[in-house]
């Protein structure tokens, strides 16, 4: 069963990138719940606890699902790390505009 309405192109030119809604949206939650919590415990790490605990696939297994491959039950270690840090995609996903492929900042 498809959880997108779209697939990556397998091994052909890339010709333009779409957001995956699944993950964007476990990407606000977790913006979210980091944002709102006024006592500092909720951190990357807690909500990268949260997610296995609650089962939702790690990036990788996101990845393998969307390409039809076995899950292999990788472990979300730093779900909001790779390339730039939790804080600035927190800050980007809590302040889109509403539509989740666009940016107050322009990055998409």
């Amino acid at each position: 069963m498809p959880l997108a309405d779209y697939e990556l192109p397998r091994r052909a030119k890339v010709d333009h990138v779409e957001i995956d809604p699944v993950a964007f949206e476990v990407i606000q939650e977790v913006a979210r719940r980091i944002l709102a919590d006024e006592t500092g415990k909720i951190t990357v790490a807690t909500e990268a606890v949260r997610l296995n605990r609650e089962g939702i696939p790690s990036p990788a297994d996101r990845l393998a699902q969307l390409y039809g491959r076995p899950l292999k039950g990788a472990a979300t270690s730093s779900f909001l790390g790779r390339g730039e840090c939790g804080d600035q995609v927190a800050h980007r996903a809590a302040h889109s505009r509403g539509h989740p492929h666009s940016y107050q900042d322009g990055a998409s």
